[in-house]
């Protein structure tokens, strides 16, 4: 407070003669809110923010916790938010590329924002005497363009929670345009005691609609899948576990060529290695959520750009963005950070119909240069197509096939396979 008390005083400038200069008063309030999370994000989110500032402000001062849940439906915490994109032509410059199309990495930070508002909504038991949950980001997936957006369209985000179990829960989220779906998204929430740390039960959730209650046993369905791959017997773990060996075994004798006499290897197929890029970067305070930490939205988005840069430059035409196939969050990431972002090409399908398809592998690492250690904070996977008439025009017409040059970059293909193939494995 006293730094803006100090930015609230007239200032006074000597001027080249001399004579004294008042400069403007700048205003306290607008310095301090300067200083809030989402005052440099897009308008979307920022308005998000400050939706979710106000709903925090009624339970901030709770201390207790909380003894009872509350029944809600999807309608309880069912959001939306309008794009003008039509009518405002500084909103449509804030999410223009330089293609002329919309900025995929803001609306990924867009559909983070709108995803925590959602979560915390459906979490709060509507009694401000208990303190609110910590809500944390676990996966996201599915976020998967359906048909390109139109900037000159005005465009809706929405979304609502879909699921729940005892102490996660699942939101969908899509964006729409002239009535049609252009984008949708799942995110997997988790919910921790702000004291101790330790998972905590979740409002239960009530389906009313047919459609809700299709979403929420799908999402059931899901979950139950999910933990009995992680309760499989030993036998069965053992017959996957040589399923899996085989498989890298062979790709391994593909690269062999690659590895070992890379001038006779076929002049379409590239090493995993080769294809790689990375960067680094240093996590500003602007960057934070309203945690305190850097905002998930801003690390998905840097994620995605590095991934649409890896594809350009691999396949030598401008790739077209088509599906976030998973978001982890394994560990967050400070203000101050020392961010290191590696991406490779994962897997190529270069006979895809009608499009061919790359597979991009963007991993998040939290450096710690003193203590000489990292800690990964992500992992994402994304996909992109390229168009057939794009490579004519450019004369890159070739796409090659990736090969691993090592066990781990094996394994890593064989899952993006399972992944796209809609095999699930255990977590």
């Amino acid at each position: 407070m006293a730094l803006g008390m100090s930015f609230s005083k007239v200032c006074v400038q000597r001027g080249a003669r001399g004579s004294a200069r008042i400069l403007p008063r700048v205003c306290r309030r607008s310095f301090c809110d300067a200083l809030k999370p989402g005052k440099w994000k897009s308008p979307i989110t920022s308005r998000l923010w400050a939706d979710r500032e106000k709903l925090a402000k009624q339970t901030e001062q709770g201390t207790e916790s909380p003894s009872y849940l509350v029944t809600k439906t999807p309608a309880d915490s069912a959001t939306c938010i309008l794009y003008a994109f039509g009518s405002d032509a500084a909103l449509r410059e804030r999410y223009r590329n330089p293609f002329g199309s919309a900025r995929t990495g803001i609306l990924l930070e867009d559909m983070d924002a709108l995803a925590g508002n959602i979560a915390f909504k459906h979490s709060d038991d509507n009694n401000p005497s208990t303190r609110p949950l910590l809500l944390v980001t676990a996966s996201v997936d599915q976020i998967k363009m359906e048909k390109p957006i139109v900037l000159e369209e005005d465009m809706e985000l929405s979304g609502k929670v879909a699921w729940v179990g005892r102490s996660s829960m699942r939101i969908r989220m899509q964006f729409t345009q002239g009535g049609s779906k252009v984008m949708g998204a799942a995110f997997t929430f988790v919910a921790r005691d702000r004291n101790t740390s330790k998972s905590t039960p979740i409002n239960p959730l009530m389906p009313i609609s047919e459609e809700e209650k299709r979403h929420y046993d799908e999402c059931e369905q899901s979950s139950k899948l999910q933990k009995e791959l992680r309760q499989r017997t030993p036998e069965q773990r053992l017959e996957a576990h040589t399923k899996r060996a085989k498989q890298q075994q062979q790709l391994l004798r593909e690269a062999n060529t690659l590895l070992t006499m890379p001038s006779l290897a076929p002049a379409d197929t590239v090493l995993m290695t080769s294809t790689e890029t990375q960067n680094a970067l240093i996590c500003q305070p602007q960057q934070r959520n309203t945690a305190g930490r850097i905002f998930g939205g801003f690390l998905m988005r840097r994620a995605f750009e590095l991934a649409f840069s890896t594809c350009y430059l691999f396949a030598g035409s401008r790739p077209r963005f088509e599906q976030v196939e998973q978001v982890s969050f394994h560990a967050p990431v400070d203000v101050g950070s020392l961010l290191r972002l590696r991406a490779r090409v994962v897997h190529t399908q270069p006979s895809l119909q009608p499009l061919p398809l790359v597979t991009i592998d963007v991993l998040a690492v939290v450096a710690h240069p003193e203590t000489r250690a990292s800690v990964i904070s992500n992992t994402f996977t994304f996909s992109f197509s390229l168009s057939p008439d794009e490579m004519e025009r450019t004369g890159n017409t070739t796409l090659k096939r990736v090969l691993p040059s090592d066990g781990e970059s094996a394994l890593r293909q064989i899952e993006a396979v399972d992944m796209l193939n809609g095999v699930r494995t255990a977590a």
